[in-house]
């Protein structure tokens, strides 16, 4: 009897380790055809989460957050259901990393952190940022290279080495700053002046810029598409030339 209630034991357990065995290959089986299921689902919440980060950190305005959102969640609304691509998703990603809206942004941070909380009057801080709106629409308007913003920024670079430092890697841009309460009253004023004699250079009218962000990243998402509209300069370049020879 002992013998044989320990071959129910191990039978049971065996027979336990099998089940066991079959419910984890089973739910192994589910859990590939869930991420099959709901990859895009994952992602397009990741993407959300990113760009509300961002949005939050930034110095938009509550309005114009919201709607920076709304068009975020639209366009992750249509690749969770499957309207858009993959390949599609990667370009529209490419192309608001190297749009202008990431040098823009940068610029806008420096103005919030550096100019805004600093001990410059209130006209000068006026003019500083009258400046670095200007410079932000050469960039945005492809008369100011995004490597100016390395130049420009020269006077309040963190020294070499320096841990203590504000890093910013976004596209093309690789600047090193020193933190803010570091940045003495000439250094920003050298580097407002930087800003002013790159917008004069390209001739970028002296007067405040703001930026719609909301139709910004909508116009980023709409040229990786291939949504846009082809500007009026490029219509009519491609526009064949009349005949003028009368046919004679």
């Amino acid at each position: 009897m002992r013998k044989l209630n320990q071959g129910m034991r191990r039978g049971g357990v065996l027979a336990g380790c099998l089940i066991a065995a079959a419910v984890v290959a089973i739910l192994l089986v589910i859990g590939a055809v869930f991420v099959a299921m709901n990859w895009r689902s994952w992602t397009s919440q990741a993407l959300h989460s990113a760009v509300q980060a961002a949005v939050s950190e930034s110095a938009l305005p509550a309005q114009e957050q919201q709607e920076v959102m709304a068009v975020a969640d639209e366009f992750t609304a249509e690749f969770k259901a499957g309207e858009v691509s993959a390949a599609q998703f990667g370009q529209v990603l490419k192309q608001v990393s190297e749009s202008p809206i990431m040098p823009a942004m940068v610029v806008m941070g420096v103005e919030r952190s550096y100019i805004e909380k600093s001990s410059l009057s209130p006209e000068e801080k006026a003019e500083g940022a009258k400046h670095l709106s200007r410079f932000v629409r050469g960039v945005r308007e492809g008369k100011i290279s995004q490597t100016k913003i390395d130049d420009v920024t020269e006077p309040i670079h963190a020294p070499i080495g320096s841990s203590d430092k504000v890093a910013i890697h976004a596209g093309n841009i690789n600047v090193e700053l020193k933190q803010p309460e570091d940045v003495k009253p000439e250094e920003l004023s050298r580097f407002l002046a930087n800003a002013k004699a790159e917008a004069d250079a390209a001739g970028i009218p002296d007067e405040k810029f703001e930026i719609d962000w909301s139709e910004e990243l909508r116009g980023a998402i709409d040229r990786a598409m291939g949504r846009a509209e082809p500007a009026a300069d490029e219509a009519t370049e491609t526009t064949e030339p009349a005949d003028e020879s009368g046919g004679g």
